[in-house]
């Protein structure tokens, strides 16, 4: 029986336990175990070692899935970095203006 079934934790009573993940737990968990691997190379041994018949989704969708997140990835950092930036140039130029000035602002 392929892991992505649903298995053994379907019922009610397990879902309000907070035994089933969601879809994003798990490829969080994934691209955490894919980037704690130091190279491609290694990516690719592991990947060598799955039994994908077992595990009932390709080898190709799961290669796919990882290259287009990894771009997301960077993407989000790219959003993230941006953010930082501005927050921090808005933090510099507050810290330049006097009590008076942050008063008349209403800050």
């Amino acid at each position: 029986m392929p892991c992505n079934d649903g298995g053994m934790f379907r019922s009610d009573e397990d879902q309000a336990r907070g035994l089933i993940t969601t879809a994003r737990d798990f490829e969080a968990v994934l691209c955490g175990i894919l980037s704690a691997m130091i190279t491609t190379d290694e990516v690719k041994y592991w990947l060598n070692e799955v039994d994908w018949k077992e595990v009932g989704v390709s080898r190709k969708r799961v290669e796919k899935w990882w290259k287009e997140h990894q771009k997301e990835d960077a993407e989000r950092r790219k959003r993230e970095e941006a953010l930082q930036a501005k927050l921090a140039a808005r933090e510099s130029a507050l810290a330049k203006l006097t009590p008076a000035e942050r008063h008349a602002l209403g800050l």
